[in-house]
Order: structure tokens, then sequence, then C-alpha cells
């Protein structure tokens, strides 16, 4: 019973690490399909207004248009934000690893 207490003990930091990677991974194409998702909205709406027939229907399709600009605005602005976060974490990350190298050759001594 021990023995499969100390493997949870040292597994659990990295399985907490791969999950980590794997929710940040899947966030991450989230946003991408999002973002292609709104791009094809605006050129298809772009194409709808150059063959509308009427006026209204051209501007109908403009102020889908603009519209999907601001979303493609903030999914951009999400998206660089989340590339930040990401950043600080691995640093935090790398920075905690090198304690803990430190920390383990000092006791080994």
């Amino acid at each position: 019973m021990s023995n499969l207490f100390k493997i949870l003990l040292f597994t659990s930091p990295v399985l907490g690490l791969i999950f980590f990677y794997v929710v940040s991974q899947q966030s991450k194409l989230d946003i991408e399909m999002k973002k292609e998702d709104v791009t094809f909205e605006r050129s298809w709406n772009e194409n709808e207004a150059e063959f509308a027939k009427t006026k209204e229907q051209k501007q109908k399709h403009i102020d889908r248009v603009a519209t999907a600009e601001e979303k493609l605005k903030e999914i951009e602005k999400k998206e660089k934000e989340k590339e930040k976060k990401a950043e600080e974490f691995q640093k935090e990350f790398e920075k905690a690893i090198e304690d803990y190298g430190k920390e383990k050759g000092e006791k080994g001594k």
C-alpha cells in the first residue's frame, strides 16, 4: 500500500502538468476554430454583398461584415492574452524545476 502511495505522490505532478498541457492546447484549438469561423463569415458576407439585388440586402451583408470584424478583433485579443499567460506559466514552471533541482542537490550533499 505504501508503494502505491509513493507512486501516486511522484506521478501526480507530472499528470497535473500533462492535464494542464492538454487543456491549454484544446483551448488554443478552440480559439483557432472560432477565428477561422469568423473569417469565413466575414468573407462570405463580403461576397454576398457584391451579389445582393437590393440596397437593403447589400446593407445587411455589410453590417454582418462589420460585426464579424469586431468579433475577429476580440478573438485576436483573447488569443494574445492566452499566449502571454502560457509564456508566463512556462517561465514559472522552468523556474520551479530549477529551484527543485537546486533543493534536491543541496539535500543530496
